[in-house]
């Protein structure tokens, strides 16, 4: 892609989200997205950040852009704000003056190189593999983590419910079969406390997974980079691991 060519993919969305900032709704205490323009903005968004991504490599635009979007849904309402429009729109009118004044910024831009990825997936639990990567190589960052960290879920209940015929979900799933008094799912010795400490932190670290990353990305359309999204792979990659060492 040219110089040129970035410019003017970026003009475009930037006239595209400046049509959604007329669009929001006024009411006497709140303003609100256009109920239409909601998922014409997350896309724009998601395509914003690949773009960047692609043209120039590892940069802070994208990273900025995702920010500010999930910043941006920080509500009861969960949709996204104006003030985060007008935000990306100032990062985009910032990136296109950098790229016009030194256009040879894009030519500068090293490949990533697929041995990096490569070197991730092979660190991984194989079922984080199995059902990350497939989405992360089409781009559908936030989708694989919800992904991975649903089969944790599925797993945890699977042994939950064969133990005790009692079906849970989620974080109360998680403290019920990982509990420290009498768990179904035993992580270590339990006779001792350091046992007891490490069964207690893991269903910390599981219940904390449902709630502050599945549930969030189930619900809220939630936009990450790469970068994100690998560091949540490692953490269901933990939780998998843990699993396969029950005793």
């Amino acid at each position: 892609m040219t110089p040129a060519e970035l410019v003017a993919h970026l003009e475009r969305y930037e006239k595209d989200l400046c049509g959604i900032l007329t669009r929001f709704t006024k009411t006497r205490d709140r303003i609100y997205i256009n109920r239409d323009d909601d998922p014409l903005y997350r896309q724009i968004v998601q395509e914003l950040a690949d773009l960047f991504n692609d043209a120039l490599g590892n940069n802070g635009y994208s990273r900025n852009i995702v920010r500010i979007a999930n910043d941006g849904v920080s509500n009861f309402t969960r949709s996204p704000s104006f003030k985060s429009v007008e935000d990306i729109i100032s990062v985009l009118r910032s990136a296109i003056t950098r790229i016009k004044r030194n256009p040879d910024l894009i030519a500068q831009q090293p490949a990533q190189p697929d041995s990096q990825m490569a070197h991730v997936w092979a660190l991984l639990h194989p079922s984080v593999v199995a059902l990350a990567k497939p989405r992360f190589e089409a781009g559908h960052y936030a989708d694989a983590v919800e992904a991975v960290l649903k089969e944790v879920n599925s797993v945890v209940k699977m042994l939950h419910k064969a133990a005790t015929n009692e079906e849970l979900d989620g974080a109360p799933l998680m403290r019920k079969a990982l509990t420290p008094n009498k768990p179904t799912i035993i992580l270590d010795d339990l006779a001792t406390e350091t046992g007891r400490n490490i069964q207690q932190g893991h269903m910390d670290l599981f219940a904390g997974s449902m709630i502050g990353v599945r549930n969030p990305k189930a619900h809220g359309n939630i936009v990450i980079t790469p970068e994100r999204a690998i560091h949540h792979f490692f953490l269901a990659s933990l939780l998998f691991h843990k699993l396969d060492e029950r005793l």
